[in-house]
């Protein structure tokens, strides 16, 4: 016998609706010419596709008008004259096919890895049909919803659609997934869901500084489904760091610093090509690749000083500094003991108690009151 060929099915999955056309390819080796090529149920011994003779090594045959008696096993074999006699092939491998209520589903993929998006940015889905399935329309589903958001605009081809959410807001996070419809001999057919993919939209991100002198100065990171993530340097420059310094409210941007400075972080690497104007409100503002989206390595992580760390007045005082503060208490204390002693001391002199409550009560100093001066006249004034 000649040499097995290879089977093929177009349709991978062998799932096929009623009345779909089924494909499948069988290859000889290229050395024959005039080959016949057959199709066969296994199980069978009338073949239900024919080709040939023909000089290709590879032929087309196809089952029409599947039914359910058409499921089952495949398998193809060749004839072909070698010197003037006519050999047959040993069969091929099996192929299968099935019938199926609904078509296969489409296949769903964001412009992220990630699906985290912020609030305010616009989100894009594609959703894509088997090339053999002529598709009529598309529809994304949110949480398994079947109907299509008001709110998204798509733009499809014969085999799949582009959604896009506009200005999106907390409440668009969900799972997505897509159905497509198509016909077949005039029948209307809904697919069956796609793949699903989670979308989180946040209105804002936290994001802080590490590694420096203070917490307004060091390695940029920010907060991302509870993993701190670094920011790399490629397009970082001082409006960048601006609005850094202005979301941490640490004063103006100092230094715009690239290379790790503050040493290589950990984590996924969030954001990369930022390009800021300056004026934004909070780093996620800023234009740059979608998020998670990069070509960097942590040796680029990126750092900036503000100008509060110079006036150290976002930073915790130092050591010494509260032992200065110690002693010039302690220093006013003894200051404050010897001016009580030294008035006490006064009026104790003058003749003056103090009750309980701290009021002057007597003086026992003798008072001379309507007493006339004694007269020393006749006082010997000589020595």
């Amino acid at each position: 016998k000649l040499q097995s060929p290879n089977i093929r099915q177009i349709r991978p999955s062998g799932q096929y609706l009623e009345g779909q056309i089924a494909e499948i390819t069988c290859s000889a080796p290229k050395v024959y010419s005039g080959i016949t090529y057959n199709l066969f149920k296994v199980g069978s011994i009338t073949a239900v596709a024919s080709l040939g003779p023909t000089s290709n090594s590879t032929a087309l045959l196809t089952i029409r008008d599947i039914r359910s008696t058409s499921e089952g096993s495949y398998t193809c074999s060749y004839q072909a004259p070698v010197w003037g006699r006519t050999y047959h092939s040993a069969p091929s491998a099996s192929v299968n096919i099935t019938l199926a209520h609904r078509p296969e589903g489409p296949t769903l993929t964001m412009t992220t890895l990630f699906g985290l998006y912020l609030q305010g940015k616009s989100i894009r889905i594609t959703c894509m049909a088997p090339e053999y399935y002529t598709t009529n329309s598309f529809y994304l589903l949110r949480n398994g919803k079947d109907t299509i958001m008001p709110w998204i605009s798509t733009q499809w081809t014969q085999h799949g659609a582009e959604f896009r959410i506009a200005n999106t807001s907390t409440s668009d996070s969900g799972n997505y997934s897509c159905i497509y419809e198509t016909q077949i001999n005039g029948k209307a057919f809904n697919s069956t869901d796609s793949n699903f993919v989670s979308i989180e939209v946040q209105e804002r991100v936290a994001i802080r500084l590490v590694n420096g002198s203070s917490i307004c100065s060091g390695r940029v990171e920010i907060l991302n489904n509870k993993t701190w993530g670094t920011v790399c340097d490629d397009q970082w420059q001082l409006p960048d760091a601006q609005v850094v310094c202005r979301e941490l409210r640490c004063g103006a941007a100092v230094s715009a610093l690239t290379h790790a400075y503050f040493g290589k972080g950990t984590g996924p690497i969030a954001l990369d090509d930022l390009e800021c104007r300056g004026t934004e409100v909070y780093l996620w503002q800023c234009p740059s690749r979608h998020w998670g989206q990069h070509n960097c390595l942590h040796e680029e992580d990126a750092g900036v000083i503000c100008s509060d760390t110079l006036m150290n007045r976002r930073s915790a005082p130092p050591a010494s500094s509260k032992r200065k503060g110690i002693i010039g208490f302690c220093v006013a204390g003894l200051i404050f003991a010897v001016i009580a002693v030294f008035v006490a001391n006064h009026y104790r002199k003058s003749g003056y108690v103090w009750n309980r409550k701290g009021s002057r009560i007597q003086n026992l100093q003798p008072l001379i009151t309507n007493q006339e001066e004694p007269d020393r006249s006749d006082e010997d004034s000589s020595i």
